[in-house]
């Protein structure tokens, strides 16, 4: 037993062993992937340390796949690279249906590194009620060196300027996007260390009367003639976000 306060204690020091009072930083200690941003409460962790089994995948064009790697695993053993088609769509992408959820605040995270030149990756969040659909989602384009999101009409707006993102050594890059369903604006998205204040910004709003629902994606669309790839590190759901 550690020395100085009690075991269940963390308002004092030990002598032996100091005490936490971020219970976030003591979880990542202990190995979580949620290092990044730490908001909100958490839906889904995945570091497909299983597989992608709990996935829905897809894939468009020739040579297109989604498969797990050992190489440049951000949470090792495993990441998932996905290999967009030559031809036809050429993407490739992953999709997760969520039991579902109240009107709130949803956030989607994804830790990616991107190894080629590509056209563009997207991720997406989508809340049917069974009479609405609302959806959110920020698209990275490779050919425009664009940041672009989608608006009330589900339209792409330019957010920002895409800075560097491609690298031959397993560098992964930290997205996360939060919307406020409830109320059909989206809050903020984080980019590595940059964050873009998007509480102005209205949300898509449709009639739909489908099965009540939340569906997170993310969809990498390869350039023409190439089988461009990415490999995803991990995807984090969360709700309740501040």
């Amino acid at each position: 037993m550690a020395r100085g306060s009690r075991d269940y204690s963390n308002a004092l020091g030990g002598v032996a062993v100091s005490r936490l009072d971020d219970m976030g930083d003591l979880a990542a200690r202990l190995g979580s992937i949620d290092v990044y941003d730490r908001g909100g409460n958490i839906v889904i962790l995945d570091s497909f340390g299983e597989g992608v089994g709990a996935w829905l995948t897809t894939t468009y064009g020739t040579g297109a796949a989604v498969n797990t790697s050992t190489v440049y695993s951000k949470w090792p053993p495993y990441c998932v690279k996905l290999t967009a088609g030559s031809d036809g769509s050429r993407a490739a992408g992953l999709t997760k249906y969520i039991a579902p959820h109240p009107l709130g605040v949803l956030g989607l995270e994804i830790h990616v590194a991107l190894f080629t030149s590509f056209d563009n990756l997207t991720i997406v969040i989508d809340q049917y009620t069974g009479t609405y659909l609302y959806r959110a989602g920020i698209q990275l384009n490779d050919v425009a060196d664009k940041v672009y999101y989608y608006d009330s009409g589900y339209n792409l707006e330019e957010l920002d300027d895409l800075p560097s993102v491609i690298s031959g050594y397993g560098l992964y890059h930290s997205l996360k996007l939060v919307a406020d369903i409830e109320n059909q604006y989206y809050k903020r998205f984080l980019f590595n260390q940059t964050l873009y204040d998007m509480s102005t910004y209205a949300i898509n709003a449709t009639a739909d009367s489908s099965q009540p629902r939340v569906l997170v994606g993310i969809d990498l669309k390869g350039r023409l003639g190439q089988n461009d790839y990415c490999h995803l590190g991990g995807v984090i759901v969360t709700q309740d976000e501040p």
